[in-house]
Order: C-alpha cells, then structure tokens, then sequence
C-alpha cells in the first residue's frame, strides 16, 4: 500500500465529503424554500384570522343593535297592548259631512264617513 493507493484513498474521501456537501446544501435549499412557504402560509392565516375577527366583530355589532331594536318594539307594542286594555282608544264613531262636487256620481250629496 503506497503513497498512490493512500493518494487515491484520499481524493475519494474528497470527492465523497464534496458529494455530501452537495446533499446538504440541497437540502438547505429545500428546507429553506420549504420556510418560505410555511412563512406565507401563517402570514395569509394571520391575514385571515384578521379578516374574521373584524367580521365577527361588525356581526356582533349589528347584533347588538337588533336586540335594541327589538327590545324598543317590544316595550312599545307593551305599551300599546296596555293603552289598548285601559280603552285609551275607544272613541265614539264619529261623523264626516263633506259635499263632494269632485266626483260626479255623488254630485251634491253629503259624504258621510263613520
């Protein structure tokens, strides 16, 4: 075994350390195209995540609002529910006279209206 086969022994160890190299930068590479990609990704879910918080914020608005809305109507149909059974609304039938020479087929005749 001489100082050629050692030589040769040697620039194999070389070219297969190169080759590894090779390996590895590529899979640095990849892995980092590969962060690349992970860092969009979370970047568009964080975009999204933004977008439904602002939506669910507007529809718990709106939400708010029609429970106020709803109480508004519902304490005014109470009120008119209580009007009505107190008989605030009850009026004797009253009486309209009016001449209407406007319409023809009435000519001079009073219009009554109960």
């Amino acid at each position: 075994y001489g100082v050629r086969d050692s030589l040769q022994d040697t620039l194999q160890d070389v070219e297969r350390i190169a080759h590894y190299m090779q390996d590895i930068a590529a899979a640095n590479e990849e892995q980092a195209t590969l962060g690349d990609q992970m860092k969009r990704q979370v970047e568009h879910l964080n975009e999204l995540s933004e977008q439904s918080l602002g939506c669910s914020h507007a529809a718990s608005q709106e939400a708010d609002q029609l429970g106020q809305r709803i109480a508004d109507i519902h304490l005014l149909a109470n009120h008119f529910l209580e009007e009505l059974a107190s008989g605030a609304f009850k009026q004797e039938p009253t009486t309209v006279i009016a001449s209407r020479k406007d319409i023809p087929q009435l000519g001079e005749q009073p219009l009554t209206v109960s």
